[in-house]
C-alpha cells in the first residue's frame, strides 16, 4: 500500500502544480504551450486549471484511504480521459 499512497502524493503534487500555473498565468501558459494568444480564451485554460484542483484533491483523499477509494479512482480517470488538454 505505501508504494500507492506515494504514487497519488506525487500525483497530487504535479495536479496542483498545473492548476496553480493555468489558473493563476494562463497567458504564459498559452505562450509556453506553443499557441496562438487571440485564438483561445484564457477563461478555457483557468477552467481545467479548476479540474486539475479538483483531481489534486481527490488524489490526496485516495492516497490517505485507497482501499475506500476505488470510485473516486474511477471517477478521476474518466475526468482526465474526457478533458484532454
Amino acid at each position: 500500500m505505501r508504494f500507492y499512497r506515494f504514487f497519488f502524493w506525487v500525483a497530487t503534487v504535479i495536479h496542483l502544480a498545473l492548476a496553480a500555473w493555468l489558473c493563476l498565468t494562463p497567458g504564459m501558459a498559452i505562450v509556453q504551450l506553443g499557441h496562438d494568444t487571440s485564438r483561445i480564451p484564457l477563461i478555457y485554460l483557468q477552467e481545467h486549471g479548476l479540474f486539475l484542483f479538483i483531481q489534486a484533491c481527490a488524489y490526496a483523499y485516495v492516497a490517505e484511504r485507497p482501499s475506500k477509494s476505488i470510485p473516486v479512482i474511477a471517477l478521476a480517470l474518466l475526468v482526465n480521459l474526457c478533458l484532454p488538454l
